[in-house]
């Protein structure tokens, strides 16, 4: 029986495991997704300051 206690308890902490990583996983990607946003918006301040600074050479 006491083994049958650990199997279960082991178990039960792989499951914890695994949903904590998972909900890493989805922080992350989140965080990427978000500094993906951060550099097409830098590229499109920097196009557009660029763009302005040629028009008025």
């Amino acid at each position: 029986m006491p083994s049958l206690l650990k199997a279960e308890n082991r178990a039960q902490l792989a499951a914890h495991g695994l949903k904590t990583i998972k909900k890493i996983q989805n922080e992350v990607i989140s965080e990427a997704d978000k500094a993906i946003g951060d550099v097409a918006n830098f590229e499109k301040k920097y196009h557009t300051v660029f763009t302005s600074f040629q028009n008025h050479q």
